[in-house]
């Protein structure tokens, strides 16, 4: 079972600190003794209060330590644990609570009156569990608080009652584990998804103990790292890759303060970490911000930074030599980065430049591909065996396909392994129409080369094709316009030319209004909007240069806001309204 990855930990390390947050200044947490003891505590409460087993237990948080005690209780108690987007508006939460037909809701402070809402309008029938208003679980001799942004809400339960009740319930000789088979229902996801309705994916206690040590066959943690944790819980590959793995190895986790990505490189520095897991953006913001770091340096650092840079870059091309290890030591401590030894991307296609600034820095980040649907992880790239452009080898275990390949070698990705999901929630027709044989249709579309590397090349249901039957990969082109440095975000779509009626490519870009600020102030000129398009239009026909003609863009709109994103940051690219398709630039 799942939680017995903690259960075997905890007898290894456990004085070792295990899970740590930030309050009150100072960075405070759990031993894996403690955390082991308080699962019990949370397992043995929900069977004293008549929850069965397999019943299903929602958890909608912020990342902190009860929601891990939360998680891995509810498995331990032989129940399906449904992980909720913190994000989420009410109206879904309430909608995906009854959904999961739960047995129990387990949350922080603030999502209490939502769902005492839901209860109060009779379509919520199960307990609800509120983390007790406060900042994190007491170790000995801590005290409980209250946290600012919660609500005393007075027919739900607090989380230290459920403990409590469970600590008493043991003394007198109570369970607090009921064991289930391996192959039924141990997790259920509701993935946020970028083109559709969520899904309901169900995974087993096999499906994940099967990914947790396929990951740690390909990405080697040590029981002396220390992973800071930035992605929400509830997505899948944190939860995996960000928890249950470092857990199994006896390494520490420390909960970052926010998604800043200044207090990221702050946290980073603080906590001394050594693993880092988090999506393209996350690298792309950090990387900017070292950049300005460095730009607005006094004249002799600035220029001192530049030259070990660029001494770095020049060495690796002609060298193939980590000289940046060495060269940039003091510049990797000034960012946070100085204990970094693994760094990992996923959710999204990582930048090139992005992926090659951070190996100069003698950062490299290890790029993985996954899904939720794959528990999540099916490849990854491994130190010293790393291929940029690629997201690496299948982990150990995981078989990778391409389905109908092109002359290209491109077609769509199919995964077979005991990592691959259950199934999707009462939709056995979904189920039918993506599992085969064992076989998972991705819908994602790629290629293999000759070494098994495999290589993403964009989503099926995204692939822009013209009148001539050409086909463009959407992710191709944003890869390519995100290179600007007045580009911050971008969507590529197909759109009608108003003239010709053909398919062509357009450009939805969020400009970065603050580089193009500067830009304008260095060249004493008015920033206003046709000067932004003008530079806009400049960059596009740069960029896309080297591009086939066919692949280049047409028409782009400028965006005055970001796109909406899933919390895993991808943009929702279902979101495009018909107000907002591309004018022709």
């Amino acid at each position: 079972m799942i939680a017995d990855v903690l259960r075997e930990s905890a007898q290894r390390h456990r004085y070792r600190p295990c899970l740590r947050i930030f309050s009150e200044g100072r960075f405070s947490g759990l031993s894996y003794e403690e955390l082991d003891r308080f699962v019990d505590f949370f397992a043995a409460g929900i069977i004293a209060r008549g929850i069965e087993a397999r019943r299903r237990i929602c958890i909608v948080s912020e990342n902190r330590p009860e929601w891990v005690i939360s998680y891995l209780g509810s498995l331990r108690a032989g129940c399906t644990a449904v992980p909720l987007d913190s994000l989420l508006k009410p109206e879904d939460l309430r909608y995906l609570v009854r959904r999961a037909q739960a047995g129990m809701v387990v949350s922080s402070g603030k999502f209490a009156k939502d769902l005492e809402d839901l209860r109060g309008s009779g379509k919520l029938g199960p307990d609800i569990v509120c983390f007790d208003v406060r900042g994190h679980v007491p170790t000995t001799g801590e005290g409980v608080e209250k946290s600012d942004d919660s609500e005393d809400v007075e027919s739900s339960g607090s989380f230290d009652d459920l403990l409590a009740s469970g600590e008493q319930a043991l003394k007198k000789g109570a369970p607090c584990e009921r064991r289930v088979p391996e192959h039924e229902e141990a997790v259920l996801i509701f993935t946020s998804g970028t083109t559709g309705v969520a899904k309901g994916v169900v995974l087993s206690h096999r499906n994940i103990c099967f990914d947790v040590t396929a990951v740690l066959g390909s990405v080697l943690l040590r029981q002396d790292d220390r992973l800071l944790s930035v992605l929400p819980l509830h997505h899948t590959l944190e939860s995996t890759a960000g928890l249950l793995a470092p857990l199994s190895r006896g390494a520490s986790i420390t909960y970052a303060r926010s998604l800043r990505s200044k207090e990221i490189l702050a946290d980073l520095h603080a906590c001394r970490a050594t693993v880092f897991i988090s999506v393209p953006l996350m690298y792309e913001k950090m990387a900017t911000g070292i950049k300005r770091g460095i730009s607005q340096s006094p004249l002799e650092k600035r220029l001192c930074a530049r030259f070990l840079l660029w001494s770095a870059k020049s060495i690796k091309k002609t060298l193939g030599v980590d000289a940046g290890l060495w060269f940039l030591k003091s510049l990797r401590k000034k960012a946070g980065l100085d204990c970094l030894r693994i760094a990992v991307s996923g959710a999204a296609p990582l930048r090139a430049d992005v992926q090659n600034f951070f190996g100069i820095l003698g950062v490299p980040i290890l790029e993985g591909y996954g899904l939720t649907e794959a528990s999540p992880v099916v490849s990854v790239n491994q130190v010293g065996r790393l291929k940029p452009g690629s997201v690496g080898r299948p982990i150990p275990g995981v078989e990778v396909r391409i389905a109908d390949p092109d002359a290209q070698g491109i077609g769509e990705i199919l995964v077979r392994g005991d990592n691959v999901m259950q199934g999707y929630l009462e939709s056995p027709e979904a189920t039918s129409r993506v599992l085969s044989q064992g076989w998972l249709s991705t819908g994602d579309l790629g290629r293999l080369d000759e070494e098994g590397y495999l290589y993403i090349c964009g989503r099926s249901k995204n692939v822009i094709v013209t009148q001539a039957g050409k086909k463009i990969f959407p992710e191709e082109v944003e890869a390519a316009l995100a290179k600007s440095p007045f580009v911050s975000e971008v969507m590529v779509v197909g759109a009608k030319s108003s003239t010709s009626g053909r398919e062509e490519v357009h450009a939805l870009i969020y400009p970065d209004f603050e580089q193009l600020q500067l830009y304008a102030e260095e060249n004493h000129i008015r920033l206003d909007e046709e000067l932004i398009k003008e530079i806009i239009r400049s960059e596009i026909r740069k960029l896309c240069a080297v591009l086939s003609d066919y692949k280049r863009v047409k028409n782009f709109t400028i965006r005055g806001e970001e796109f909406p994103k899933t919390s895993s940051k991808k943009i929702k690219r279902q979101v495009l309204s018909a107000d907002e398709t591309p004018a022709e630039g």
